[in-house]
């Protein structure tokens, strides 16, 4: 229980932001996480608003190329190939995105960026892009695994009950990630 409740409080804590990133001083690259597909192939709004993060750090050329990640639930396109359609309609030059369609944790996306961007591709500069309940875990991962990264929060805000839910769903992550090396 004690460990339990130490966690809420250091994953409602949060993450500190700061990023030297500008126009003058761009990062590599924006991974930007995937998240739940809607009917109909629709992103979820909490995806929206990542990839809205996302293009927004690109439109302001805080990053070089946005990289997309996630894998996808029976009968639904990959979260990478729904946000990839999403930033077309918003009329991005597409040689300036990446899909990874693959990972299906949080986990598998840090592998993906120590694996693919860092090792592979000589990436350095790297922001990572999801919500603010989900920049703990991300944060830990990433130092676990020596990764110098930069974490940015998107624009969704929540509060009540969907954030106590998704606030319980990163702790029981964070603890598996603890003591397992799992999500």
């Amino acid at each position: 229980i004690s460990m339990f409740v130490y966690t809420y409080s250091y994953v409602q804590k949060g993450v500190t932001i700061r990023t030297g990133y500008n126009s003058e001083n761009p990062a590599d690259v924006a991974v930007i996480l995937g998240a739940a597909v809607w009917k109909y192939n629709k992103p979820s709004s909490i995806l929206k608003m990542r990839i809205d993060k996302g293009l927004q750090l690109y439109t302001k050329g805080t990053v070089k190329k946005l990289q997309l990640t996630g894998n996808n639930a029976p009968g639904e396109l990959p979260e990478a190939d729904v946000a990839f359609y999403y930033l077309l309609d918003k009329k991005i030059d597409p040689a300036d995105v990446r899909l990874e369609a693959e990972s299906r944790s949080t986990l598998d996306q840090i592998s993906y960026i120590k694996n693919v961007l860092i090792e592979r591709n000589g990436y350095q500069k790297i922001i990572v892009v999801s919500d603010a309940f989900h920049l703990t875990r991300i944060k830990e991962m990433a130092e676990f695994y020596d990764l110098k990264i930069d974490l940015v929060s998107s624009d969704l805000a929540m509060t009540g009950d969907s954030l106590r839910y998704y606030l319980l769903r990163e702790v029981v992550g964070l603890i598996n990630f603890w003591m397992f090396g799992v999500k």
